[in-house]
């Protein structure tokens, strides 16, 4: 287990932790999150750790809450592609 405090969201929790994985080695993610955000983190993941060779393997957590909303899924997506492309993960202010 790693801890890690420089991100600010969902999208730089993943960019900021990419190269420190692979630089120790690690194949295999397990994703734990709540159920609710699962899908928007599992997007992300496929992208950011998905394009390094990097495996994901979610475990949700169940949660009451519906999942969270396809245009914050895809905003998320769109930002995650931007740093792909870029190497810097844009702030939120996509449209």
């Amino acid at each position: 287990m790693h801890l890690d405090y420089r991100a600010a969201d969902t999208v730089t929790n993943f960019t900021t932790i990419v190269d420190r994985l692979l630089a120790d080695g690690v194949t295999d993610v397990y994703l734990v999150t709540s159920a609710f955000h699962m899908p928007r983190a599992r997007a992300i993941g496929a992208i950011v750790l998905g394009s390094r060779g990097l495996s994901i393997h979610p475990q949700p957590v169940p949660t009451r809450h519906d999942p969270e909303p396809a245009g914050k899924i895809a905003r998320d997506s769109l930002r995650s592609l931007f740093w792909l492309v870029t190497g810097a993960a844009p702030s939120k202010a996509i449209p």
